[in-house]
């Protein structure tokens, strides 16, 4: 499959294709985790989870299609998943600037 951008670690590998806007994520390492890409589109507020829960011994590429507005800017990384858990916007990590 083609890719814009990808984001690659040693246990997975994440990719937005902005024609389509297609997310794909592949799971490269048999340490017990899901891997899935998680998005977010700012301007309209939409969130969500490409995540392949095949595993590392099930193979394959989970590929997820979303239709986002022309011209916007898309956040996403890839993120490792405890097996156990449902998403993993756990893993998001949200700072707030301190007081003055």
């Amino acid at each position: 499959m083609s890719c814009t951008e990808r984001i690659t670690k040693t246990w997975g590998e994440g990719c937005y294709q902005r024609n389509g806007d297609y997310f794909w994520v592949t799971d490269d390492s048999n340490d017990g985790y899901s891997t899935g890409v998680i998005w977010r589109h700012p301007g309209t507020g939409r969130e969500g989870i490409c995540r392949n829960k095949d595993g590392f011994l099930g193979g394959g590429v989970r590929t997820c299609n979303k239709d986002f507005p022309e011209n916007t800017t898309i956040r996403y990384r890839l993120a490792r998943c405890d097996g156990s858990t449902y998403t993993c916007k756990s893993h998001w990590v949200t700072a707030r600037a301190p007081s003055r």
